[in-house]
């Protein structure tokens, strides 16, 4: 019974952002297509004009999980980079000191291994509504000069 009233109260929460999803769905779309034609460091200034004019106070976590649930009503779950990307540009807009990083690991499993890649955004030195072990699990990339 828990389970289901939290499933309703989440329900509830995404319906009453339903504006702002489609706003960040929008948000998303631009941000693929920009990474698409242009490196990550020249693709953050056009995605600025495609902000959304005006977001309900909601903390950096309720943020990043409408992003998630808005890249679930595009056709193709977009990649952790777009939904990054994202939050950095909508947190920073609010004042606040985003960084966005990049982690890689090498998969187990076999010999060579596999090298999977990752992408999300920091406040404070803490990943925003990422999994607890994230920093266990991928290494995090020095941020070169012109990074966004």
């Amino acid at each position: 019974m828990a389970a289901e009233g939290q499933r309703q109260l989440r329900w509830f929460f995404f319906l009453r952002h339903a504006v702002v999803l489609l706003r960040l769905r929008r948000l998303l779309g631009a941000a693929e297509e920009s990474l698409a034609r242009a490196p990550l460091d020249q693709a953050e200034p056009g995605l600025t004009a495609a902000l959304p004019p005006r977001l309900p106070e909601l903390s950096p976590e309720e943020l990043a999980g409408l992003l998630r649930a808005a890249g679930r009503l595009r056709r193709k779950t977009p990649a952790c980079l777009p939904q990054a990307l994202c939050l950095k540009l909508l947190l920073a807009r609010r004042g606040l000191q985003p960084e966005l990083r990049l982690g890689v690991r090498k998969s187990a499993g076999t010999l060579a291994g596999t090298l999977e890649a990752h992408a999300w955004v920091e406040l404070d030195g803490r990943p925003v509504a990422e999994v607890a072990d994230l920093l266990e699990r991928f290494q995090a990339l020095a941020s070169p000069d012109g990074w966004p």
